[in-house]
């Protein structure tokens, strides 16, 4: 007998264990799905677009709609809300509205509640239709538009530096924020005109400046 050769029933071939199909595909390292990881990249990217977009929705306190002398920077701060929606035509023609779903004018009116302080919201408390809620904060927070050119006309002419505590660079931001209604006013001033007021408004503080 062969001590060398296993034991195995005559005719039979020796049992070598189980079969092994090297074809397969081992768990621990499974096929590289690139159209996964393109998905993966797709949702991380969708995801970080919906937190900017919180952000995006969200209106500062300080330009929230609070009285007739801020409505043009509320509006201002509502069009690039509604910008980033896709619905910006709104503000121009309020009864676009009319014609979304229910849920997305319940979406737009909530945005607009939102972007109030608390006595405009609570003008439009009872309001369930954002075109009627718009046209009435319009109807009463809005002012002729000549109105308005006078009042920020004579806010920049009487802007000045001496009664200013919050330094000369805060003061330079609201001297170019005076220069950025007179635009949105649509009123034309000499660039000559705008450099002879701002050295007017520093003359009292810094009168070696104007000198020069």
């Amino acid at each position: 007998m062969d001590l060398d050769s296993p034991l195995r029933p005559p005719g039979k071939e020796p049992y070598l264990g189980p079969a092994v199909d090297n074809t397969a595909t081992s768990n621990l390292d499974p096929p590289i799905d690139r159209g996964s990881k393109e998905g993966f990249k797709d949702t991380i990217t969708s995801s970080i677009v919906k937190e900017l977009s919180k952000k995006a929705y969200t209106i500062p306190d300080d330009s929230k709609l609070s009285r007739e002398s801020n409505f043009e920077q509320w509006i201002q701060a509502l069009s690039i809300v509604l910008r980033a929606l896709g619905i910006s035509n709104f503000l121009e023609n309020p009864d676009i509205s009319n014609t979304y779903s229910d849920s997305d004018q319940a979406v737009l009116l909530m945005l607009l509640r939102d972007s109030l302080s608390s006595s405009p919201r609570a003008a439009i408390s009872w309001i369930h239709i954002p075109s009627k809620a718009f046209k009435l904060l319009v109807r009463q927070y809005s002012r002729p538009i000549e109105s308005k050119k006078e009042d920020v006309y004579n806010e920049f002419h009487a802007l000045t530096f001496s009664t200013y505590r919050k330094g000369l660079s805060a003061f330079n931001a609201e001297f170019n924020g005076y220069l950025a209604k007179l635009t949105m006013a649509k009123i034309d001033i000499d660039p000559s005109l705008i450099l002879n007021q701002y050295f007017k408004a520093l003359e009292s503080k810094f009168p070696s400046w104007v000198l020069r």
